[in-house]
């Protein structure tokens, strides 16, 4: 499915590259490695929904097509969204990176998976190690060459065990796309995985028709994902 048209995903993504674009240079203050934290530092969510995440069997316990939470949202195999998600070009190979990675075991991880600049998938994997936190950017199933190391791992632990408790949000059906949804996100840590669908409104506040680069730059217009991670945000895969 090829959205580069839309009028709606254009005004999406240069809202999103002008809030990242200032993370980026933040993320570049803080220096990767500033802090360290070990894995006792990492918090253990008691909410409910992380009490609902699933056991990962097999690497992060991801399904890289998201089929259990499309079904659960009514999206069947005939489903634009699901289409979408299955047929517009290959599939991020994070399993296969999973299985071959060389560095510290991962503690912890988010992928966050939406429409890309062409209208086919793309997003951030966000890999926290025993000491380290990293960052690799994807577009159309293809990693970038390397991943970034990042600093402020505490912060981040502490965005993590938020966005852990989170419930998916209902969707504004006139933020159309996918019904209001633009998305998938993932998260894993410590042995479980929980998955579910992103809508417009967790990126910014007001509807896609209604931006502009100066209500994107607002902070009080951002949603809940963009001010959980702006400082580890980049505005590479989107320009």
């Amino acid at each position: 499915m090829r959205c580069s048209s839309s009028r709606k995903i254009i005004i999406l993504f240069c809202g999103v590259a002008c809030l990242t674009a200032l993370a980026a240079c933040r993320s570049k203050e803080l220096g990767p490695g500033r802090e360290e934290a070990s894995p006792s530092a990492l918090k253990i969510s008691k909410c409910a929904e992380w009490a609902k995440a699933q056991e990962s069997r097999e690497g992060l316990g991801w399904d890289m097509v998201y089929e259990g939470a499309l079904r659960e949202n009514g999206f069947g195999p005939e489903s634009p969204m699901w289409l979408w998600i299955h047929k517009d070009g290959p599939r991020p190979p994070v399993k296969k990176m999973v299985v071959e990675w060389k560095d510290e075991p991962i503690i912890s991880s988010i992928l966050i998976e939406l429409i890309g600049p062409e209208g086919s998938p793309g997003g951030y994997w966000f890999i926290r190690t025993t000491n380290h936190l990293y960052r690799w950017s994807f577009n159309k199933g293809e990693f970038g060459e390397r991943k970034e190391e990042l600093g402020d791992v505490a912060g981040y632990d502490e965005a993590f065990d938020r966005i852990a408790c989170w419930q998916q949000a209902a969707p504004e059906t006139s933020d159309t796309l996918f019904g209001g949804y633009y998305g998938f996100l993932s998260l894993y840590r410590e042995g479980r995985s929980r998955q579910m669908l992103l809508t417009f409104r967790d990126f910014f506040l007001y509807g896609p028709t209604d931006s502009s680069l100066e209500r994107a730059r607002d902070p009080n217009n951002h949603g809940r994902l963009l001010k959980a991670l702006t400082p580890w945000l980049t505005s590479s895969f989107l320009y």
